[in-house]
């Protein structure tokens, strides 16, 4: 029985750090201003393509390492930084829209 399990544990962990989520992030772009409470984020065209985001301690700030995707913080949330995000919540429907991150991947960058 052990050796039937073994190589069901080793596939499952290794697989526990793969992005698993098919969902499309809400914005995708350069981080063009950053304030205490969150930053703006520029898609390349018109206001449905920015997004205005706040942040809080439920905001989880990740990097691509490879394949895999590990743990940032927020204080690498800077002007110039690509970014991909992905919301929670109410969308307040503004020019550029507003909303509040619940995971930002940083694209590139240390």
């Amino acid at each position: 029985m052990p050796r039937i399990l073994l190589p069901f544990l080793a596939a499952l962990v290794a697989c526990t750090d793969v992005p698993t989520t098919s969902e499309l992030p809400f914005v995708e772009g350069t981080i063009t201003l950053r304030t205490r409470a969150g930053f703006v984020v520029d898609g390349g065209g018109d206001c449905t393509t920015k997004a205005s985001l706040w942040i809080d301690s439920h905001t989880r700030v990740l990097r691509r390492a490879g394949q895999y995707l590990v743990a940032a913080d927020t204080g690498q949330l800077l002007p110039g930084r690509r970014v991909q995000v992905w919301i929670g919540g109410i969308v307040l429907e503004s020019c550029p829209p507003q909303a509040g991150a619940t995971r930002v991947v940083l694209q590139d960058g240390p």
